[in-house]
């Protein structure tokens, strides 16, 4: 067992760095911010986009997955007025105590039924529900992270719980659970796990994004609204916790165009496999690993792509430039010369005078040419390139996506002022930290926000559904529906990503690429990596 102070601890050594883009604008929020958002949009009336907080329920068969329902939770009322927070109960009472939609959300029933899904910035288009409203949600959270340019949403949003900043919720588990058949009730792990898992804890930051936005249009990647991605650091706990030891990193790779789950492993430092093969290491500034966030996409890169790029060169030409130094030396030393003359041909008279101008003539001459070279060395330059090293600006194939990342933008994740990148200067914003206690199985907590260094188990963490609206089950090229933190079964990324370090210790050879194949089922071999 491990009291609250050393779970913080734990979540606070290994809180991941993040590199954006310059261009990024779709920046972590807080799960209150999401369920506490009202707009004076009117869901009542026709035509209304369903701007605001809202809980609906899909309706498998219907054209539209809001024709027939009612919102269960929305921040307005029947008038369209803004209101704080309000929860319409089932037999449409209305409560304007914020802490409901926190209880509401974690309602059992809400936990077992995935059909639900909390709409947020609502439809562009809501007579057909096939287009979300990826504007609006950029204009409100455009700039939870320093440097970044406020937006200007309309309708102008209220909220019981404004945007403080961009989160981490850092759930922290057993490793072993994720294996245990109360959770693995569809045996994708293979038998052994459990045990093998036994000494490990596992602490996954997970994130939230308002939308998920292809940057590329031929991406098979597809707009969302509400994302949650996911950082996992797996320790060893020899004895005590305080004394836990880092040993692999998962990083979530966003999704796949049908929905599921995308993740890859790396090992904490550069272990050697039984075979003796050696897989790359995760980067880290200290004990924090770097993490390279894709535009848009927001998925978890374990490396910074580094472009060669081609610079061109133009330069004065250096043989001009030369001969021009040279022939204005000789300009000079004529001028020295001439004045020496001039003096001694004085006295002469005229004609000692038409030696000397004769003289200042071939040195205007000299120097003449030399202005002229100068110009020639200016007018016809060198021209040359060279490859240099630089943070990628273009698209990285990704499968069949083309993605970006180059960390030019802001940094966030680690506690404040901790050095963005080895050898640089810049420094990092240190995102609100909420840390999830799995393993000492505390009550439920609902209050927002929590008094600090407290741990929490959020009614709502096992909210099945979606969050992010519901997009029509007709063919859509554009827009897929929002995804889910949790499954019906209480399952989270973290078990996504515990599968996916099985799957990276069993493998033979050292992994280069994210494995998403389905597991074979077949027992686990004498392990290439001990755990």
């Amino acid at each position: 067992m491990a009291n609250c102070e050393d779970l913080f601890k734990l979540a606070e050594k290994y809180i991941p760095l993040l590199h954006y883009t310059v261009s990024e604008k779709l920046f972590p929020t807080e799960a209150e911010t999401w369920f506490t958002h009202c707009s004076p949009d009117d869901h009542s009336q026709r035509g209304s986009k369903k701007i605001g907080t809202a809980l609906f329920k899909f309706i498998p068969g219907t054209g539209e997955p809001w024709i027939g329902t009612l919102p269960l939770v929305s921040c307005q009322n029947d008038l369209g007025n803004p209101q704080p927070i309000s929860v319409r109960k089932c037999n449409n009472t209305i409560s304007t105590n914020p802490a409901d939609a926190t209880r509401y959300i974690g309602d059992q029933a809400l936990r077992t039924d995935g059909n639900y899904f909390l709409d947020f910035a609502g439809w562009q288009d809501p007579n057909n529900s096939r287009e979300g409203n990826i504007t609006y949600l950029k204009e409100v959270f455009a700039n939870l992270l320093p440097g970044t340019s406020p937006g200007n949403p309309s309708p102008q949003p209220q909220f019981c719980n404004p945007p403080r900043g961009p989160a981490f919720y850092v759930e922290i588990s057993n490793a072993s659970k994720w294996a245990s058949k109360e959770i693995d009730v569809d045996g994708r792990f293979a038998p052994g796990s459990e045990q093998l898992l036994s000494d490990y804890i596992v602490l996954t930051y997970h994130i939230l994004y308002p939308a998920m936005e292809p940057f590329d249009a031929a991406s098979d990647s597809k707009f969302r609204e509400g994302q949650w991605e996911a950082i996992s650091v797996f320790l060893k706990v020899p004895e005590n916790i305080r004394e836990a030891i880092p040993r692999f990193v998962c990083y979530s790779r966003s999704y796949t165009p049908g929905g599921g789950r995308r993740q890859i492993v790396r090992p904490w430092s550069g272990a050697t496999r039984l075979g003796g093969g050696k897989d790359p290491e995760v980067e880290k500034s200290g004990d924090h690993p770097i993490v390279w966030v894709t535009q848009g996409t927001h998925k978890n890169m374990w490396r910074q792509l580094i472009n060669p790029v081609t610079i061109k060169e133009e330069y004065p030409n250096p043989a001009l430039l030369v001969a021009s130094g040279s022939v204005l030396a000789a300009a000079g030393a004529a001028a020295y010369y001439c004045a020496g003359v001039c003096a001694a041909l004085a006295a002469g008279g005229p004609p000692g005078w038409i030696g000397c101008g004769a003289c200042w003539v071939v040195t205007a001459i000299i120097a003449l040419i030399a202005l002229l070279l100068l110009l020639f060395a200016f007018l016809f330059k060198t021209k040359r390139e060279r490859q240099e090293n630089q943070p990628g600006e273009s698209p990285l194939p990704t499968g069949g996506e083309n993605d970006f990342f180059s960390g030019t933008g802001p940094a966030g994740g680690a506690p404040s002022g901790t050095p963005g990148t080895p050898g640089t200067e810049s420094s990092t914003v240190g995102f609100i930290l909420r840390v999830i206690d799995d393993v000492n199985g505390i009550n439920e907590t609902f209050s927002y926000p929590q008094e600090n260094r407290v741990c929490e188990n959020p009614t709502w963490w096992r909210y099945a559904g979606r969050w992010g609206v519901q997009i029509s089950a007709l063919i859509n090229s554009k827009w897929d529906s929002g995804t889910r933190l949790s499954d019906e079964h209480g399952r989270t990324r973290t078990f996504d990503n515990t599968w996916e370090l099985m799957n990276f210790i069993s493998s033979q050879d050292p992994i280069t690429r994210g494995r998403n194949e389905e597991p074979s089922g077949d027992e686990i071999p004498n392990q290439p990596y001990v755990l």
